[in-house]
């Protein structure tokens, strides 16, 4: 009798156990979601309030907004992107089935993705700029100064040199490449109308590229000074490899995943670095809680940019990844993303995060 207890009662058990892991996961998967009130979004002014905000707010800050919506029909994402047309989101647009990009009078640049009933929302606010003086010293002097003073430069050292450039139309883009070969950048690795990438004879890199409404990015990096300053720390993680266990070994985390899509510690070690000095910069913001914190916002960014995915590849194609001192964290990374159709593309995502108020400027430059 015992017997016949237990095989009843142990399918019954099995089932049991189902319904709660089940229930579980259905819970923990709900918790994620929760009705969006669209008045506490710091940009949602500058949008239209979607007839369902039902899904997640993955960033809410007062440069970008990026918002998700499940359960979210295709006819409803028709009508949402008519209302940011008639909001006069129609600069620059690029219209799909499942896509929108367009940005308005006042340079806010839209984003609607949507995909098997999840709806995509991002919302990005204009740069702030002002007049500026082009640099007379390190990686800013090896390229000419730009037709517009208006803008903001970023990062000048002898590793890298970012500036964002107002008031440059894409003619204007294409008369700045042309003074840029002139100056020896006529090493061509990529070219098109929108992006422009070339070295010169000492292996200095140049990336030009459009970012939309008449701004650009201007861009340079030393791959000497990078590989100098990776000689060096190897050499200085060589003399605390043991003999019985191989560098590599230490210093790579096991997971593949991990390995793309997390820079190695030997280039984690370098966000502590001056590029200038080789020395440690060392601050409030210098902590291993603010790196992370940093290299988070970096990922996330590019996630929400690029909802059908991205992989950055920190082994193979991690190009900078520096802390430059007063909250400032700056990236350089390979990447590989997918767009709705799944077709995937390469390029180098280059981003800075401060750490201090949360802004982050983020890019791909395509191949």
């Amino acid at each position: 009798m015992k017997k016949k207890i237990l095989m009843f009662g142990l399918p019954l058990l099995i089932i049991l156990v189902i319904v709660i892991i089940v229930a579980g996961k259905n819970n923990n998967d709900t918790k994620k979601y929760e009705e969006i009130n669209w008045s506490n979004l710091t940009l949602g002014k500058y949008l239209p309030e979607p007839s369902n905000a039902y899904g997640k707010v993955v960033s809410n800050l007062d440069h970008a907004l990026s918002v998700t919506l499940v359960d979210f029909p295709k006819e409803k994402f028709e009508e949402y992107k008519k209302s940011c047309i008639d909001l006069n989101y129609n600069i620059e647009s690029e219209d799909s089935s499942t896509s929108y990009i367009a940005f308005n009078s006042e340079g806010y640049k839209v984003k609607l993705v949507y995909s098997l009933n999840d709806f995509y929302i991002d919302l990005d606010a204009p740069e702030k700029m002002s007049e500026i003086e082009w640099p007379q010293t390190r990686l800013g002097t090896l390229v000419p100064v730009p037709k517009s003073t208006y803008g903001k430069i970023s990062w000048n050292n002898d590793t890298i040199f970012i500036a964002h450039i107002g008031n440059m139309s894409k003619e204007d883009l294409n008369d700045y490449k042309e003074q840029c070969k002139q100056m020896g950048f006529d090493n061509v690795t990529l070219e098109g109308d929108r992006t422009y990438q070339a070295t010169d004879k000492n292996n200095n890199e140049l990336h030009l590229l459009y970012l939309g409404f008449n701004n650009i990015e201007i861009s340079v990096s030393s791959k000497n000074a990078t590989d100098n300053s990776k000689q060096e720390e190897n050499e200085s993680s060589n003399e605390q490899t043991t003999e019985n266990q191989p560098k590599e070994e230490q210093e790579t985390p096991n997971s593949e995943n991990q390995e793309e899509n997390n820079p190695k510690k030997e280039e984690s070690s370098s966000t502590e670095e001056s590029s200038s000095t080789n020395k440690k910069i060392t601050d409030e913001y210098s902590t291993p809680e603010y790196e992370q914190k940093a290299l988070l916002l970096f990922r996330r960014t590019g996630e929400a940019q690029y909802p059908y995915g991205i992989k950055y590849h920190w082994l193979t194609g991690g190009i900078a990844n520096e802390y430059q001192g007063n909250g400032n964290y700056y990236y350089r990374v390979r990447v590989t993303v997918t767009n709705e159709y799944g077709t995937k593309r390469k390029g180098i995502a280059t981003g800075y995060v401060d750490i201090k108020t949360n802004y982050i400027d983020f890019s791909v430059g395509l191949d």
